[in-house]
């Protein structure tokens, strides 16, 4: 039974790994692939402003991108994993074996994902959220096959 439970998490996982990256990619066509139509009013959010005066949407946009960044380098270290029997100690390993660009291992905040290889078998990827410190409530994480886990050591 606890087999079967974890087959379904992978599925959930990878399901959500393919709509991330279904969503990059249809965000990042060129100009040209683009009908030319009116673009509706969009309501864009404030950027954050620090503690002091925070917009309570300001962020979410930014969170989101933040957990399917995550989900795209659980999945390439899910790959890693099947190909080598073990997580790498270091992210660097993915962009050397062609999965990943540099430019994948930045959140949103354009700050580097931090990686912890908790066990061969495990491992925790957290983005360190809008205040920019690890280790505190803001904190995205997630593990392998893009299981949320809680933020801290």
């Amino acid at each position: 039974m606890a087999g079967s439970t974890r087959g379904h998490w992978v599925a959930i996982g990878l399901l959500a790994v393919g709509l991330a990256v279904a969503i990059v990619l249809l965000t990042t066509r060129s100009a040209s692939e683009v009908p030319a139509t009116p673009a509706p009013t969009e309501v864009v959010a404030e950027p954050y402003k620090g503690p002091g005066n925070p917009s309570p949407f300001a962020n979410d946009a930014k969170e989101v991108a933040a957990r399917e960044r995550l989900m795209v380098i659980s999945r390439a270290l899910d790959l890693h994993f099947q190909k080598h029997y073990g997580f790498p100690d270091r992210l660097e390993v993915l962009i050397a074996n062609d999965q990943l660009k540099p430019r994948d291992l930045d959140d949103p905040w354009g700050r580097a994902v931090d990686y912890t290889r908790v066990a061969k078998e495990r491992f925790k990827l957290c983005s360190r959220g809008p205040d920019a410190t690890s280790f505190t409530d803001d904190d995205i994480c997630i593990g392998p096959a893009g299981r949320p886990e809680r933020p801290g050591r």
